[in-house]
């Protein structure tokens, strides 16, 4: 679940190109932010795919790619269950100048069928404190100088402002 707080985000200008119809929900209106769909079919898990969603990020070019995956492993890479959603963040970090991986530590070790890219491909990992140290350390390993942001998750106090939630980024 993507749970978004842009109640203390206030960017100059950023430019997001998404195929998540909920990430582009949760964007809309935000200040300094200009989102942009990428067109294509849509999946029941919200995201658009297909020819359409792929000329359109071919089209693109970004400075940094933000890839969520479903498996992590140093010697598998980044890997998702879906093969369609594997080539569109193929895709995303080939027209991107560099790309980092979004993954909570459920995901971490973890390997599913279809590959998005070997983590040579990624400059960063962003996951949250949990994430399992044997698994940080094999990824360092492999990838040479890699950065590794260690979030902490705290839950939202019951007086805050509230943005619509997406399952995928």
């Amino acid at each position: 679940m993507l749970d978004l707080d842009l109640d203390h985000f206030h960017p100059r200008a950023v430019y997001i190109v998404t195929n998540s119809v909920g990430v582009a929900a949760a964007l809309a209106g935000a200040p300094g932010l200009e989102v942009t769909l990428t067109g294509g079919t849509l999946r029941g898990s919200l995201e658009l795919f297909g020819p359409l969603a792929e000329q359109s990020l071919r089209n693109l070019y970004v400075d940094t790619a933000f890839i969520g995956v479903d498996g992590l492993t140093a010697r598998h890479g980044l890997t998702t269950y879906n093969q369609v959603e594997a080539y569109i963040n193929r895709i995303m970090i080939g027209q991107a100048r560099r790309a980092i991986v979004v993954v909570d530590h459920t995901k971490i070790g973890r390997v599913m069928m279809a590959l998005i890219a070997p983590v040579r491909d990624v400059v960063a990992l962003v996951t949250d404190a949990a994430a399992p140290r044997a698994h940080l350390d094999e990824l360092r390993a492999a990838r040479g100088a890699w950065r590794v942001a260690c979030a902490t998750l705290r839950p939202r106090s019951q007086g805050s402002a509230r943005r619509p939630r997406s399952r995928r980024a």
